[in-house]
């Protein structure tokens, strides 16, 4: 699923409401606010915008400040660009935002090493204060080579850093290959790039930005209107469509003209893509749950449409008695919640609560890894001295992993509260309020 919005600004006088209702009515499902060159609106305003878009499906997100970057040396602009990048997060979470979009920095006389320590040690500097706003950090991929931020840079980043997320602007990464994405599978390619380099949840939905531009051998020059250069939306919709990507596109043009002409070629990409995989499938939900997407299944009950093959089994299998819920319902749940739960589970091994027969059969804790598990099920060993040998946890680093554990009757799953790296050191704590009896608050 792709959903387009543009970035700007809400025109003054315009209510909230009517301005957001003709988004919808573009068929618009995104919007990105440009804060590019300062803060216009406060947290209150941000709250208020926000749920009036929440209540009409349109997906927010920020772009911070122009000056905003990682790569200034000079203290005090440091602190002002580290402090830009922190409330701008802050924004983002009173907006209901899933991602604010910042530029990464500038390259100068310094080397790779140097740029990736100097950015690593300012978001050190802020990690404390941003990990847990619910927002990501997307650093946009560079369009010159002065600017610092490739889409290898900013995986590297991601890697140490689980707030980042990748924000690719197309018309950048067009530039810098010196005009590649001229075709679906150019496209692709980026596509399986970032499955490779990324978890699964850091790019569900991925954030990206399109645009024409003129580009030379140093890489991006302007921005021109759609249709004038070389750059085209619908490849990256049929490449994005049959590898089955949920992304969100804002249009970074400055007319309504080459919004229109993204948006229409996106839609004809969606509409001309071809599944990788042949026939519709079938539906294993019970119908009792009304989901935003179906887990389809072809006639061998293997899943349709994901990167990793998952067979599942006795789908129509009844857990919840009291409301008709199946396992079907329960796998196609996990899918859904998919990108709010895999973040908590990133790096930690789970212990499983399986009930096979429901709420109301017999449930047996399970630490020891399956031996009919997948063999793309990453697993974690960790030593237990009560055993005096290592258990092999399961982790869930991706959306198949929260289906197969949900295929395995898996109701809940028990995150530890220390990562695989340092499991005698956790960085999550839990407050059990077990009240006696007779506590009536």
């Amino acid at each position: 699923m792709i959903r387009f919005g543009y970035s700007g600004l809400p025109p003054d006088g315009v209510d909230d409401a009517e301005f957001l209702d003709g988004l919808v009515e573009q068929g618009h499902g995104a919007y990105e606010l440009a804060f590019v060159k300062d803060f216009p609106w406060n947290e209150k305003r941000c709250a208020a915008f926000g749920k009036v878009a929440t209540n009409r499906g349109v997906a927010l997100s920020v772009h911070a400040p122009y000056f905003a970057i990682l790569t200034v040396e000079d203290e005090d602009k440091r602190k002002q660009c580290l402090a830009a990048l922190e409330h701008t997060m802050k924004l983002g979470r009173a907006l209901g935002a899933h991602t604010i979009v910042a530029h990464t920095g500038h390259v100068g006389e310094r080397s790779g090493d140097q740029l990736h320590e100097l950015v690593a040690e300012g978001l050190t500097r802020i990690e404390p204060k941003v990990s847990a706003l619910g927002v990501a950090l997307g650093l946009e991929t560079s369009g010159t080579e002065r600017a610092f931020g490739s889409l290898g840079d900013i995986a590297l980043i991601a890697n140490r850093f689980s707030f980042v997320r990748p924000v690719i602007d197309w018309a950048h990464v067009h530039a810098k290959s010196g005009g590649a994405l001229v075709d679906k599978d150019a496209f692709r390619a980026v596509i399986d790039f970032l499955r490779a380099q990324f978890p699964g949840w850091a790019i569900d939905p991925l954030h990206t930005q399109f645009t024409d531009n003129e580009f030379g051998a140093h890489g991006e020059i302007r921005h021109i209107p759609y249709g004038t250069g070389s750059i085209k939306a619908g490849p990256l919709a049929e490449a994005a469509t049959e590898a089955g990507l949920r992304m969100i596109v804002i249009s970074e043009a400055k007319d309504a003209e080459s919004h229109a002409g993204i948006f229409e070629d996106l839609r004809t990409g969606e509409a001309t893509a071809r599944p990788e995989t042949t026939g519709e499938g079938t539906s294993i939900a019970s119908g009792v749950v009304d989901f935003p997407e179906d887990v389809l299944v072809d006639g061998s009950s293997m899943v349709i449409g994901f990167d990793r093959a998952l067979k599942v089994s006795n789908t129509d299998k009844v857990l919840f008695p009291g409301a008709g819920i199946t396992k079907g319902d329960l796998i196609t749940y996990y899918r859904a919640i998919a990108p709010l739960l895999l973040p908590h589970l990133e790096g930690r091994a789970l212990s499983m609560s399986r009930l096979p027969d429901g709420i109301t059969g017999h449930m047996f804790y399970e630490k020891q890894t399956p031996k009919h598990a997948p063999e793309w099920i990453v697993r974690a060993p960790i030593h237990s001295q009560h055993r005096g040998e290592p258990i092999e946890f399961v982790t869930a680093p991706h959306v198949e992993s929260l289906m197969w554990l949900a295929n395995m009757a898996c109701i809940e799953v028990h995150p530890w509260l220390s990562r695989v790296q340092q499991p005698d050191r956790p960085d999550f704590a839990i407050f059990d309020l077990d009240p006696m009896e007779g506590v009536t608050w």
